[in-house]
């Protein structure tokens, strides 16, 4: 029976022919360099996106600490209009 089923192995689907192999193997790593280069980029990404937050926080773009305590160092709200009448 071996021997009657000997043409299988130049079949393209045998999983023992070398060059199925050769294939199969080459496929996965083509499918590993893949992740790898959309999980570098994936933490790229993130990367960046931490550091336009942490920009736009320290400008004052956004309610970062700055927004958050300017009250303290603004004037209270009925001061301006004392120095006008005192004026």
């Amino acid at each position: 029976m071996v021997q009657g089923m000997a043409f299988l192995s130049k079949k393209g689907f045998n999983p023992q022919n070398q060059s199925n192999r050769k294939q199969v193997w080459e496929a996965q790593q083509a499918s590993k360099q893949e992740k790898e280069r959309l999980r570098k980029r994936q933490e790229q990404l993130k990367r960046e996106q931490e550091e336009e937050e942490l920009q736009r926080v320290t400008r004052g773009d956004i309610g970062g600490s700055q927004a958050q305590l300017r009250f303290m160092y603004d004037a209270p709200p009925g001061m301006n209009q004392k120095k006008d009448e005192d004026g």
